[in-house]
């Protein structure tokens, strides 16, 4: 590389074929180092990211596994219980999580299931002094139901309650602060705490 001076006035580089072909060849060298190296900081950068994602998938999975270890729990010691069904050719012993409702209708009680009902030679009252779960719930002078099976609240004719099998059930005014207590109990009941 030559520097010479043209009458003092300007400097100029001048640069032989060979330097010229020698200097690209090396920045060629370097920028695909830095290219290189610019790689690896991005792949680094996005493996860390991936190990910061993959640790919250996995603390996620940890949290919803012990939500559901809290819920068969729940559900094996509040929904388990057998309770019998008096019927004219036996007693039938039933779970009560297999139970929609009861229905009052005067000295029997109808006990619904998903798919079928029975008549039984008992009072309402019977049937709610037997069972122990929290997640049942009398609701009306005529319905004691499994929380479990209520889909929603409705909030025409004084409100009503519909059951995942389409039923409507009267909600008794004296009920309702009883029944919204129950479904927020049992709602929390399902909630993992973060």
């Amino acid at each position: 590389m030559d520097l010479k001076h043209d009458e003092g006035i300007s400097v100029r580089k001048k640069f032989s074929k060979n330097e010229l072909s020698s200097k690209e060849d090396g920045m060629g060298q370097r920028s695909e180092k830095n290219q290189a190296n610019n790689l690896y900081d991005s792949l680094d950068k996005k493996r860390d990211a991936s190990m910061v994602g993959l640790s919250y998938l996995l603390d996620e999975l940890n949290k919803f596994q012990a939500f559901s270890t809290k819920m068969n729990e729940l559900i094996s010691r509040n929904m388990d219980q057998v309770i019998q069904l008096h019927e004219r050719d036996g007693i039938t012993f039933v779970r009560i999580k297999n139970i929609l409702r009861f229905e009052a209708q005067g000295a029997y009680t109808r006990v619904h299931f998903t798919n079928y009902s029975v008549l039984i030679s008992r009072h309402l009252k019977h049937f709610e002094d037997q069972i122990t779960s929290d997640f049942f719930c009398r609701i009306h002078q005529s319905h004691f139901v499994n929380l479990f099976f209520v889909e929603k609240y409705l909030n025409q004719d004084g409100g009503q309650i519909q059951m995942i099998d389409d039923s409507l059930i009267p909600l008794a005014k004296s009920r309702k602060k009883e029944f919204f207590g129950a479904i927020n109990k049992y709602h929390n009941s399902f909630i993992f705490e973060r």
